[in-house]
């Protein structure tokens, strides 16, 4: 029953849209448990409190599902072309254009886990995740053979480059697992990522700060932005996020545009100039970002980095 059933299942998640699937055991992450207990003890996580919870489960994925004999793990590309060509217009991530894809892609993974059900003609136990358990989902994904984690600390992956979203289903079936990537020095000498950040929050090749990270500042932060980093936004433009160390990767220069009609990006928020984001009221706020990655950074929050760039 179970015959080339991994390969089936990547199809399967092809056929959904997903750009590439891999399957990975729940093992015991020991490296990655080394690293985060260092990173942690230097809080590098900032106020990013909720990465010192479940550390156990963290470094361990089979504590977080209970009988989890398999990790499928799956990639979304959401690449567009720069569109934010006008200087005055603030900048704002790629990712963020799109609607909300903690949504979009949970409803995916269980339409994926459907089709696996109907493919082992049998009840099977999962759950699925985007984004929203304690998981070290670029670890997973780096172990599903999916591709490696870039000097920027962000997972780049085969032909697809940065800009993918990583999502999985922890699931009670057997599977076949897929293998690393044997040469992991694939960034080899380049350091465009570490020299291109402007407040320096690379601090050396795969250890980022997020006390002076722009993408953290922009969007996870609570407390007032410091005047050092006010500088850099209103220098750099930038609104929400940051994709300065990914546009200048060598492995994004040669992407092509998605294309999903189900998942489509509303390129209108690349159009929108400073004073009609001034504009907002908290009302429209609510209406237009609704379904946007954006309202995680809150109202109050653009509001202040608004304030900033003016």
């Amino acid at each position: 029953m179970y015959e080339n059933l991994s390969e089936k299942i990547k199809i399967e998640a092809k056929n959904l849209g997903f750009s590439a699937c891999g399957i990975t055991k729940p093992a015991f992450l020991e490296n990655e448990k080394i690293f985060l207990e260092n990173w942690l003890q230097k809080k590098m996580n900032a106020e990013m409190f909720y990465m010192e919870n479940h550390f156990e489960k963290r470094i361990n994925p089979s504590l977080l599902v209970e009988n989890v004999k398999s990790i499928i793990v799956v990639l979304w590309n959401y690449f567009i072309e720069n569109q934010q060509l006008n200087a005055e217009i603030p900048k704002i991530s790629k990712y963020a254009i799109f609607p909300d894809y903690h949504i979009f892609l949970k409803k995916k993974l269980s339409l994926l886990a459907e089709k696996i059900e109907k493919l082992t003609e049998k009840n099977i136990s999962y759950r699925c995740f985007v984004d929203s358990a304690p998981i070290l989902e670029r670890s997973l994904a780096l172990r599903s053979g999916l591709g490696f984690i870039g000097k920027n600390t962000n997972f780049i992956a085969k032909n697809l480059g940065s800009y993918v979203f990583i999502a999985e289903i922890f699931i009670d079936l057997p599977l076949d697992f897929d293998s690393e990537i044997e040469n992991k020095n694939v960034c080899g000498k380049c350091l465009r990522c570490v020299n291109i950040c402007p407040t320096k929050a690379i601090l050396e090749p795969y250890v980022l700060d997020a006390n002076r990270c722009l993408a953290y500042w922009t969007i996870e932060a609570k407390s007032p932005i410091p005047q050092e980093i006010s500088t850099i936004l209103k220098r750099e433009n930038i609104l929400f996020g940051c994709d300065l160390c990914q546009e200048v990767c060598p492995y994004n220069s040669k992407l092509s545009q998605q294309k999903h009609s189900e998942f489509s990006p509303n390129f209108f928020l690349f159009e929108m100039e400073k004073q009609e984001w001034k504009n907002l009221s908290q009302e429209s706020f609510n209406k237009i970002f609704k379904n946007s990655p954006i309202k995680r950074a809150t109202f109050q929050k653009i509001q202040e980095i608004l304030q900033i760039l003016t």
